[in-house]
C-alpha cells in the first residue's frame, strides 16, 4: 500500500496538536462542498479508491448525490456523467452504499448535506432549439419543466411546439400537468424520493395561455422561453380512452426534480448566489474616505464595531500631507491572562483632538502592542503622505527598518515574531504609498507628548473591544498556522512548536510506570520546575567536560529517573550472576529497589545527620542575603523549609516527607526556594546560592550514602568472586521483550512500560517521535500559546488527564 509522503503524514500528524494550515487565498469551489475523500476512509483500500475516484474525475460527494442532498446516486446514474462509461461498478461506491446510506433500496443518506455551495453549471438539459423562421415545430413524447416563483414550485409541461420566431426569444408550448397520487395502495415504508412521480393534465389554473392557436385536444396550454426550462423524461403509466385521464411517470423522483428546477431558477437569476458573503453595513456615509482606506480597514482590522471609527479618522486628516504621531503601549501579566493596551495621538493639530486606545490579548508583549499601535495609526494615513511617528520601542524601530534590508529574505521573514502585523503594515504601506520615518523617545524623559500617550495606554487595557487582525486582509502572508481553531501562531513557528513537543516528552517521562512518585509529585504542584532545569544544567566546576562532572550528571540523572544500579536491577538485567541476591546491604531486611534506597531505616539516619550539617548553611545563606531595603520598616521573617523540618520528628518512612524526597530524587520543591522568595533576594541571587548549596548537599550525600552501599556491593563481589570479567565475558542471552496485551496500550497496564514503546525509552534521549494516547500536553500547549508564558511554568496548571484520543481515527489505521 502506498504510504504519506512527507507533507501529507505533517498535514496529518498536525490533527493531534491541534494545528491547522490555513491561507489567505481565497478560493472558488467549483465541484462541491463536501470532498468524497472524508467518506471513504478505508484504511485497507483508501488510496485504491482514491485512484479509481480521480481516473473518474469524482472528487465531491456532491457529484454523486441528488441534488436534494438526500440520496446517493445508483451506479447508472453516475455512469451517465461520466467520460468513461466502461468497467464494472467500483468497490468505492459499495463502500459508501455500507458507510453513508440508510436504505440500501431508496439509497437514502444517513444525513442530509448542507447544499450551500452546490455544483456549479450543472448544465441540466434543456430542450433543442430550433432555427429561427416564421413556423413552430410540433412535437412528440418530449417533456419540460421549470420553476415559478409566484407559487414557489415546479411546473411540468408536455411539450406541443416549439416556435423560434424572428425577433423573438425561443419558446415551447406544452399541455401544462400536475403531480398525481396514485389511488391504488402502496408501500407506507416508501421515501417521498422513492415514490413514483406521476403526472396528469391539469383540469385548469391561472397560468394557461388564452392565446395559443394550434391543437385543439389540449385544453390547457403554457408557452414559456426554452433556455430558462429543462429537460425531463416521461413516459405513459396508465391510458385512458380519454386523454384527459390518461397518467404519465417521470424517471426522476419529484423532490430531486424539484431542486434541479430551482438550482436551475437560482443560477439564471442569480449569479452569485452560491458565494453570498456577509459583508458589514457601515451606518457611516463613506464618500468622504479612501476608497483604499476603506477596503484595508474593512478587511484588516476585526472587530467591525471599531471600523466607523477608523472611517471616522480618514474623514478628518484627508487634507494632511505630512502626520506626527506619538504611540505608547502598556502590558497587564495576571496569573492566567495578559493584556496589551496600546494608544496613539496625533499631534499636528492638538484641536482636532485626534487619539485612540485600544486593547489586545494575544501573544502579549510590551513589542506587539507597540506594533500594533503602528498599525492602526498608518491605517489611517492619507495616499502618498510622510509620516513621523515617536515611539519608546526600539525594538520595533530596528525590526521595521531590518525588513528593508537585503538579507530579509522570506524564509528569514517568517522566522520574525510578530510577522502577520509586520506583514499587516508593509501591506498598508504598500497600499497607501507612504513614507515612513520612526523615531526614538526616551521613556519618562519629560515629552509631554510622550506622557499623555504613556497614561492613555494603560487607560487602553480597560476598553471593552479587543481589537485583532484578519490575515485574510494581508495578501503578503500567504500562509499561516493555527492552534485550536481559536488564533494564529505569529512566533517563530520552529520555536514554537518545540514547547509543545517539550510538554510532550515530560509527560512520556513521567507517565513511565517506575517514575510515578514524580508526576504524583508534578500533580500536587510540589515541583519547581524551573528551578530544577536550572539545577540538572549545573555545572559547577571550571571545565565544560570533565570525569568528575559527567559523574556528578550521571548521579543526578539516574537519581531523578531511578535508574541507579540497585539489586533489583542488577537481578533483572544478570540473573544468572547475582542468582536472585536481592537483600538490601544497608539495613539487611528488605528488597533493595531505587525507591528502598531511600525508605531504608539506615539511610534515613544517615540522611538525618547529612541534612543537619546543612540546615545551618541554608540559614545562613538566607539570613545573609535578606533584601532589607524591599521591607522598608517591616521586620523579615525567614520560613523553616519542611525538607530540614520533616527531621524533627520520627520519619518511618520517606513518603512521610514528600519534599525531602524530591531534594533526594534531584527535584527541586518550591518549599526549598520560598523562604529565599520570603527574603526578598533577587532571583540571580537566588539561583546563584541553591544550587551552589544544593551542589555541596547532593556530594555529601553521595559520599556519605551511596558510597556506603558501592563498598557494601565491592564487599560482595569480592566474597562471591564476582569480578568485571563475570559480567563482560558472559554469554549474551538477551530476552525477547513482547508486549503481552497490545490492546491495552495505557500506562496503568503493568505489562507495558510505556505507552507506544516496547520497554522504556527516555524521550528527552531519542529522535524518535510517536503519538501519544493522551491529550495532557494540549492543555498544558494551551496556557502557553494563550498567555506566551514560558512551557516550564504551565505545569503549575491544573492538569487533565481523562481524555483520550480516539484509536479508531483513520490516521491510526494508515
Amino acid at each position: 500500500m502506498k504510504l504519506f509522503n512527507r507533507l501529507e503524514n505533517l498535514l496529518c500528524i498536525f490533527h493531534y496538536y491541534n494545528l491547522s494550515f490555513s491561507h489567505s487565498t481565497k478560493y472558488i469551489v467549483t465541484g462541491g462542498a463536501h470532498p468524497i475523500s472524508y467518506f471513504i476512509s478505508d484504511p485497507k483500500h483508501y488510496f485504491k479508491f482514491l485512484r479509481s475516484l480521480k481516473h473518474k474525475d469524482i472528487f465531491f460527494l456532491d457529484q454523486i448525490i441528488s441534488n436534494d442532498g438526500a440520496f446517493l446516486k445508483t451506479w447508472k446514474e453516475i455512469k451517465k456523467t461520466l467520460k468513461s462509461k466502461s468497467g464494472r461498478r467500483p468497490k468505492w461506491y459499495d463502500f459508501l452504499k455500507e458507510n453513508i446510506v440508510l436504505n440500501n433500496n431508496t439509497n437514502r443518506l444517513q444525513f442530509t448535506t448542507n447544499n450551500n455551495n452546490p455544483l456549479p453549471s450543472q448544465k441540466f438539459p434543456r430542450p433543442k432549439i430550433i432555427r429561427s423562421n416564421n413556423h413552430s415545430l410540433p412535437c412528440k413524447n418530449q417533456w419540460t419543466s421549470f420553476w415559478f416563483p409566484r407559487y414557489s414550485d415546479i411546473i411540468y409541461i408536455k411539450i406541443i411546439e416549439k416556435s423560434h420566431f424572428p425577433s423573438d426569444v425561443p419558446k415551447v408550448y406544452g399541455e401544462h400537468h400536475i403531480p398525481f397520487h396514485d389511488p391504488i395502495p402502496q408501500d407506507p415504508s416508501l421515501t417521498p424520493h422513492s415514490m413514483l412521480n406521476l403526472l396528469i393534465p391539469c383540469s385548469g389554473c391561472d397560468l394557461h395561455d388564452s392565446f395559443y392557436i394550434g391543437d385543439l385536444c389540449p385544453r390547457y396550454i403554457i408557452s414559456f422561453p426554452s433556455n430558462n426550462t429543462i429537460t425531463i423524461h416521461a413516459n405513459i403509466y396508465r391510458k385512458n380512452n380519454n386523454r384527459q385521464n390518461n397518467i404519465f411517470i417521470v424517471h426522476k423522483s419529484h423532490s430531486e426534480t424539484r431542486a434541479d428546477v430551482f438550482i436551475d431558477y437560482k443560477e439564471r437569476t442569480n449569479p452569485n448566489f452560491r458565494q453570498i458573503e456577509n459583508t458589514p453595513q457601515h451606518s457611516l456615509l463613506l464618500n468622504n474616505t479612501s476608497q483604499k482606506n476603506y477596503q484595508l480597514i474593512r478587511t484588516i482590522l476585526l472587530p467591525f464595531s471599531i471600523h466607523n471609527s477608523f472611517f471616522s479618522f480618514v474623514n478628518s486628516i484627508s487634507s494632511f500631507n505630512n502626520l506626527e504621531f506619538y504611540t505608547d503601549s502598556s502590558l497587564l501579566r495576571y496569573n492566567d491572562s495578559s493584556i496589551m493596551g496600546f494608544r496613539w495621538i496625533l499631534t499636528n493639530d492638538i484641536n482636532l483632538d485626534l487619539k485612540f486606545s485600544e486593547k489586545t490579548v494575544e501573544w502579549a508583549s510590551s513589542t506587539r502592542a507597540e506594533i500594533f499601535a503602528i498599525l492602526t495609526c498608518l491605517i489611517i494615513c492619507p495616499p502618498n503622505s510622510h509620516v513621523t511617528i515617536f515611539t519608546d520601542s526600539q525594538c520595533a524601530i530596528d525590526t521595521y527598518y531590518s525588513l528593508q534590508h537585503y538579507k530579509m529574505t522570506p524564509q528569514r521573514l517568517q522566522k520574525l515574531n510578530n510577522v502577520l502585523l509586520w506583514q499587516a503594515i508593509k501591506w498598508i504601506i504598500q497600499s497607501l504609498n507612504l513614507t515612513i520615518k520612526l523615531n526614538k523617545v526616551q521613556v519618562h524623559s519629560g515629552n509631554t507628548y510622550n506622557d499623555i500617550a504613556d497614561t492613555l495606554a494603560k487607560a487602553g487595557c480597560e476598553q471593552s473591544d479587543i481589537i485583532s487582525i484578519s490575515p485574510v486582509g494581508v495578501k503578503p502572508q500567504r500562509g499561516y498556522i493555527k492552534f485550536n481553531d481559536e488564533f494564529i501562531i505569529d512566533h517563530n513557528i520552529r520555536k514554537t512548536l518545540k514547547k509543545p513537543i517539550n510538554f510532550r516528552n515530560i509527560k512520556r517521562q513521567i507517565s513511565h510506570r517506575s517514575l510515578h512518585i514524580i508526576k504524583t509529585f508534578t500533580m500536587e504542584h510540589r515541583i519547581n520546575w524551573e528551578f530544577t532545569q536550572y539545577w540538572m544544567y549545573f555545572n559547577p566546576f571550571h571545565k565544560a567536560t570533565s570525569q568528575t562532572y559527567s559523574r556528578h550528571v550521571s548521579w543526578r540523572m539516574k537519581c531523578s529517573n531511578y535508574a541507579l544500579p540497585t539489586l533489583d536491577a542488577l537481578n533483572r538485567n544478570y540473573p544468572d550472576i547475582l542468582k536472585g541476591f536481592d537483600t538490601c546491604f544497608l539495613c539487611s531486611n528488605s528488597i533493595e529497589t531505587n525507591e528502598h534506597l531511600w525508605t531504608c531505616p539506615e539511610s534515613i539516619n544517615i540522611l538525618k545527620n547529612i541534612f543537619r550539617k546543612h540546615e545551618s548553611i541554608y540559614n545562613s545563606l538566607i539570613i545573609n542575603n535578606i533584601n532589607y531595603d524591599k521591607f522598608k520598616n517591616e521586620t523579615p521573617t525567614i520560613t523553616e523549609s519542611p525538607v530540614f523540618t520533616c527531621f524533627n520528628s520520627n520519619i518511618s518512612t520517606i513518603f512521610d516527607a514528600p519534599d525531602l524526597h524530591c531534594i533526594l530524587i534531584n527535584m527541586i520543591p518550591f518549599s526549598i526556594t520560598k523562604p529565599f522568595q520570603d527574603a526578598k533576594i533577587s532571583k540571580k541571587v537566588i539561583k546563584k546560592l541553591l544550587l551552589t548549596f544544593l551542589f555541596d548537599l547532593h556530594k555529601d550525600i553521595y559520599e556519605l550514602l551511596w558510597k556506603v552501599w558501592t563498598s557494601k556491593w565491592k564487599q560482595y563481589k569480592l566474597d562471591h568472586g564476582i569480578t568485571k570479567s563475570t559480567f563482560t565475558k558472559r554469554t549474551n542471552t538477551r530476552r525477547e521483550r513482547k508486549r503481552q496485551n497490545n490492546f491495552d496500550t495505557s500506562h496503568n497496564n503493568p505489562l507495558n512500560d510505556n505507552i507506544l514503546n516496547i520497554g522504556y525509552t527516555n524521550p528527552f534521549m531519542t529522535s524518535t517521535r510517536n503519538l501519544d494516547d493522551s491529550v495532557l500536553w494540549i492543555y498544558l500547549t494551551s496556557s502557553n500559546f494563550r498567555h506566551n508564558l514560558p512551557w516550564i511554568n504551565s505545569l503549575y496548571l491544573t492538569i487533565v488527564d481523562s481524555i483520550q484520543f480516539d484509536n479508531n481515527l483513520f490516521y491510526y489505521n494508515i
